[in-house]
């Protein structure tokens, strides 16, 4: 008994593990699923960072959250030089 194999059914078989490898067992595409998770890391900093000033904008006067504000604001400035 031998086995032979087509020019066609390799061409089947590549299509469709092609197919196979742009999807996730989810069904989603693997750009999808690392766009969610940067999203999700984005939203949780922005959220974390607005809780935080909104803490201490209660807790300090206004001019200790002034200088907290330009310190803060001067050194993510001064991040992006690098």
């Amino acid at each position: 008994m031998s086995l032979t194999l087509e020019k066609t059914d390799c061409v089947k078989c590549t299509s469709e593990l092609a197919g196979l490898e742009s999807h996730s067992t989810a069904g989603a595409p693997r750009w999808l699923r690392s766009g969610i998770w940067a999203l999700a890391d984005q939203g949780l900093f922005s959220g974390a960072n607005f809780i935080a000033n909104v803490l201490l904008a209660d807790l300090l006067t206004p001019v200790e959250y002034g200088a907290f504000t330009v310190a803060f604001t001067t050194f993510l400035f001064l991040g992006t030089i690098h």
